[in-house]
């Protein structure tokens, strides 16, 4: 994986700010994707055929704070290049937003980060909970100071 902080993911052009007026659920056309992604990371047990994989799940499922939170993280996250050569925006809120579960079973708690994937793409963008300690360790690779 490769980071790059704020400041960087600014200067490189890495860093695609979310427009305030999108809807985050989708468009009539692109509404099943972006909505049950929605659902997916706010009602537990939405995912039925997924049940058995980890789901992230937000602990406030109003529409507003998760419209917030791709906001605020496309404004302030830092980029992560994975493996895959995907593109993801991490936003580490310092408060706890989110949990995982699997199989109805919660499996770890207080998420402090939001990560937001395809951020360059209006009609699949979308965003989860996820741990945030690991994240603390990484450095930008172009200027070497913390990456978030």
């Amino acid at each position: 994986m490769i980071y790059y902080c704020n400041s960087c993911s600014i200067i490189t052009n890495q860093l695609i700010h979310a427009n305030p007026a999108t809807n985050f659920t989708g468009s009539f056309n692109q509404r099943y994707t972006q909505e049950s992604k929605f659902l997916k990371h706010t009602i537990p047990g939405y995912d039925i055929k997924n049940r058995l994989k980890v789901v992230s799940l937000f602990y406030n499922d109003s529409y507003s704070s998760y419209h917030n939170n791709i906001i605020n993280t496309a404004l302030s996250g830092s980029i992560e290049i994975n493996n895959s050569g995907q593109k993801n925006v991490i936003w580490i809120t310092n408060a706890p937003i989110g949990y995982a579960e699997k199989n109805g079973i919660t499996i770890e708690q207080n998420h402090e980060a939001f990560k937001l994937v395809l951020h360059h793409d209006i009609n699949s963008i979308h965003g989860f909970s996820t741990g945030s300690l690991g994240l603390f360790y990484k450095k930008c690779s172009r200027c070497s100071r913390p990456a978030f």
